[in-house]
């Protein structure tokens, strides 16, 4: 099983540590770039040891510009993106880019070729159909997290793209949230704390938590063959290095985890519900039309009152 993990603010002993524990298995460690020419699509986190990090931790890094919409065209953008990879490459040795824009991948493959690209979990790749203006374009790709739940429309995208394959593991966005663009957009836009926008939704069906994108480290087994890497999120809700290492070691070893406990961010699960193979093969195979199912709810509140 191969690793991309998420950059926190940690000293080069806790890098070392990880790599130690699982050396090659480590595809990448991911972060957002530092510049004030263009964001990473994301609201700025600590990163007093980033650049100590990246000039001497041996474990491959990953730089993100991934901003849910680029603020002006790729095109115009390019030379100033460009100039910035160049000197994250001749710096410290780093060819490894997530962008959300199709055309800027286009042109990272055309004018930087040393550089591997992979598309943003936020391109949203949802649909076999979609691979056909991609495959060019991307060396790897993170999948929509709205189909995490849907093996069968994990296996058409599987064998349509020509790449590696990525599952989000962790998130605990809502798998079908209409808010989603505009949030990450938010969080994009400068926010010292954006909102999370579903939180008027979750709190009157908060059953909906049940249909987030995750899937915990003991169900990765329903999703053998589908995936290359598995993309671990938490730049904000793993900052603790004992989660961290206790969330990294439960995907690896396969550890039951429970579902509050996987590092989700503001759309995970707040209380600790058990969520048993059945359940979790139930939700795999459900029809998705939660507007004429109550199973989560009724499962949801079984557990409430249980308690």
């Amino acid at each position: 099983m191969k690793l991309s993990l998420p950059y926190i603010d940690q000293s080069l002993e806790f890098w070392d540590q990880l790599s130690e524990r699982y050396g090659n298995d480590i595809h990448e460690v991911y972060f957002p770039v530092q510049s004030d020419k263009i964001t990473s699509g994301r609201p700025p986190q600590p990163a007093s040891r980033l650049f100590s990090f990246l000039a001497r931790s041996s474990l491959p890094k990953a730089l993100l510009i991934n901003p849910v919409l680029l603020p002006e065209p790729a095109e115009k953008l390019f030379p100033v993106i460009s100039g910035i990879l160049t000197q994250y490459a001749d710096s410290y040795g780093i060819t490894k880019v997530t962008v959300t824009n199709i055309q800027l991948a286009e042109a990272i493959k055309k004018q930087l070729p040393r550089f591997t690209v992979s598309g943003s979990v936020l391109m949203r790749i949802h649909d076999p159909r979609q691979i056909v203006y991609i495959n060019h374009a991307l060396d790897s790709l993170a999948v929509d997290t709205s189909i995490l739940r849907d093996p069968d429309r994990l296996k058409k995208i599987r064998r349509a793209f020509s790449g590696t394959i990525k599952l989000m593991v962790n998130e605990g966005c809502l798998s079908f949230c209409p808010l989603r663009t505009q949030h990450f957009h938010e969080m994009g836009a400068g926010l010292a704390h954006p909102e999370s926008l579903c939180q008027d939704l979750l709190g009157r069906l908060p059953w909906l938590r049940l249909t987030g994108a995750w899937i915990l480290p003991q169900h990765l087994r329903f999703y053998e063959g589908l995936y290359d890497i598995i993309k671990i999120a938490g730049r904000v809700t793993l900052q603790d290095p004992e989660k961290y290492l206790r969330v990294v070691d439960a995907y690896v070893q396969g550890t039951p985890l429970a579902a509050n406990a996987i590092g989700a961010g503001p759309a995970g699960m707040r209380e600790d519900i058990p969520i048993p193979d059945k359940v979790f093969e139930h939700l795999l195979t459900c029809s998705k039309i939660c507007s004429a199912c109550n199973y989560c709810k009724e499962y949801y509140e079984q557990h409430l009152h249980g308690k």
